[in-house]
């Protein structure tokens, strides 16, 4: 990120962006860093409510399975409430992938 991005960042919707999109919440790190440069600061509390709406479309059993069976991967980014569905769908996906690899 720039120093305009920084200082103008809705970190509420970086984190959503970044929920939806499976990336895991651990990813601030890269924008502290980023914005560290400018001294600016991440809005953490923000960023992780975000995060969390985003979650919740991401980490659905449906999209666990299409992930699974597309072959891509998880990068732990579901909240705990959320992980066991997730990961339900993700296993069979990743089953149904596995089958139709060696076929």
């Amino acid at each position: 990120m720039d120093k305009s991005e920084c200082l103008t960042a809705d970190w509420q919707t970086i984190g959503f962006e970044d929920g939806v999109a499976g990336k895991n919440v651990g990813n601030i790190a890269e924008y502290r860093k980023d914005c560290a440069k400018h001294g600016v600061s991440p809005d953490l509390s923000e960023y992780q409510r975000g995060h969390g709406n985003g979650a919740k479309l991401f980490c659905t059993l449906r999209n666990g399975f299409t992930r699974g069976n597309e072959g891509k991967g998880y990068n732990r980014s579901c909240p705990e409430a959320l992980e066991d569905a997730f990961l339900a769908g993700y296993r069979d996906g990743q089953e149904l992938h596995a089958l139709r690899s060696i076929m």
